[in-house]
């Protein structure tokens, strides 16, 4: 029966991980990831891609509910240009090889002024599902974003995808959901930084997440958060060497089980 539930959850639920990457800094957060800056996470909202400074390669993998056949796994890369400007490439997968759903992503950030970036995104996706008449499908969509600070210690970023409305190419030409994006970041001390994010998939509510992250030293911090529809509390940490940072991520959904996940990244200077 768990099995059966979490097919059909995970099916259900397709187009919104396929059209963000794994971060298990923003799992551990529940998932409020639109204004992180860190290779993974900005898939979220390319316009963050300039709030990263140093050349980045990182890998995540996530667990979803425990069971193997519905791995998460992936890869980015992100490449600042000048000081104005940031681009990325991204890949991610979901599932197994009897259905599963990858992506491609490139995307470009551009730094406005000293508080507003913008940013596009290209994605390539496909998806496979065994069962199904139409076996394979693919479509091209785009992510558009912005991030702003008007307030010294706040961030507000706000992502949407697919806002072309494309379709699968399978004989229904099933719409890809539309899927927007609203977050903030306060810095309460130097600390303590409150996340808080809304996500609307078009033709389905809204799910709201909200996470802390406390950084006692400078190589260790802690996370934790919960978000809305399903309810799901979630807990993260995360450990700094030189130019390393991994981070651990853990959280449940009530039936289905825990998703444990790490993500790896190394900076070079």
């Amino acid at each position: 029966m768990k099995i059966t539930l979490i097919t059909i959850f995970f099916l259900s639920s397709f187009d919104i991980f396929g059209q963000t990457l794994y971060s298990a800094r923003s799992s551990g957060l529940s998932g409020a990831g639109v204004i992180l800056a860190d290779a993974h996470s900005v898939s979220q909202n390319p316009a963050q891609n300039t709030a990263v400074r140093n050349t980045m390669i990182s890998a995540g993998f996530e667990s979803v509910f425990s069971i193997p056949g519905l791995n998460s796994m992936s890869c980015s890369f992100i490449l600042p240009i000048k000081n104005s400007q940031a681009a990325a490439i991204h890949y991610a997968r979901n599932g197994t090889k009897y259905f599963y759903d990858q992506s491609v992503m490139l995307s470009y950030g551009l730094r406005i002024s000293t508080k507003l970036n913008l940013g596009a995104q290209i994605e390539r996706r496909n998806k496979f599902y065994s069962s199904e008449t139409d076996l394979a499908m693919s479509v091209w969509s785009a992510t558009l974003g912005l991030s702003a600070s008007p307030l010294q210690g706040f961030i507000l970023g706000a992502s949407i995808s697919n806002p072309t409305k494309s379709k699968w190419n399978n004989s229904l030409s099933t719409d890809l959901p539309s899927v927007l994006r609203i977050g903030s970041s306060i810095s309460l001390s130097a600390k303590a930084i409150v996340y808080t994010q809304v996500i609307k998939e078009s033709e389905q509510a809204a799910s709201y997440s909200a996470g802390i992250e406390y950084i006692p030293i400078e190589q260790f911090q802690f996370r934790t958060g919960f978000s809305s529809h399903p309810f799901r509390p979630s807990f993260g940490a995360g450990l700094v060497w030189k130019n390393t940072r991994i981070d651990f991520s853990m959280s449940a959904q009530s039936y289905l089980g825990f998703s444990p996940g790490i993500s790896i990244q190394q900076k070079f200077r």
